[in-house]
């Protein structure tokens, strides 16, 4: 896998072979604990964890899933796939995004607790997030308005559709 990421973004790799981006840090306003100082982190791993259903399974789409079209796919990768945003339970805040390749969702629709867990599978996500938030999948509920505008999201759509999957 290959992609492209501002310079001023950090990648680690996790214990479990995955992947976290994250952006620089800055303060930003959450749904239920206040102003908050963090970043946007995306995380990336083949093969949801048994962990990670617990926040995939409690997602609920906001809005019917979009196109994200890769800027350079390789010849045996997509050319595009499905972005879905998730709110936590609800979808009167955001939560998260995930890449739902084969999975068109409408307002209201969910994904389930075991979705991803096919050893092919890539579990492609980001949120909202914070030093305190160990849980890789774990970020904080923020409002959805003017969402798609902010800076760090559209920093995070940019590398997510840099992907080259070979």
């Amino acid at each position: 896998m290959e992609l492209k990421y501002p310079d001023n973004w950090t990648v680690t790799e996790t214990t479990d072979n995955g992947l976290r981006i994250e952006s620089p840090e800055f303060s930003y306003q959450t749904i239920d604990k206040g102003d908050v100082t963090g970043y946007f982190r995306i995380y990336i791993r083949k093969s949801a964890r048994s962990s990670d259903g617990k926040y995939i399974g409690r997602g609920v789409a906001l809005q019917p899933s979009e196109k994200l079209v890769y800027s350079q796919p390789t010849i045996s990768q997509r050319k595009e796939t499905s972005l879905t945003l998730f709110g936590l339970d609800t979808t009167d805040h955001f939560a998260y995004f995930l890449l739902t390749p084969n999975f068109q969702l409408n307002t209201g629709e969910t994904m389930g607790p075991n979705y991803g867990k096919e050893i092919e599978a890539y579990i492609i996500g980001g949120g909202y997030s914070t030093k305190t938030l160990t849980d890789d999948l774990a970020t904080y509920k923020v409002s959805k308005d003017g969402l798609t505008q902010k800076n760090s999201y559209k920093q995070a759509i940019e590398i997510i559709g840099s992907l080259k999957f070979q």
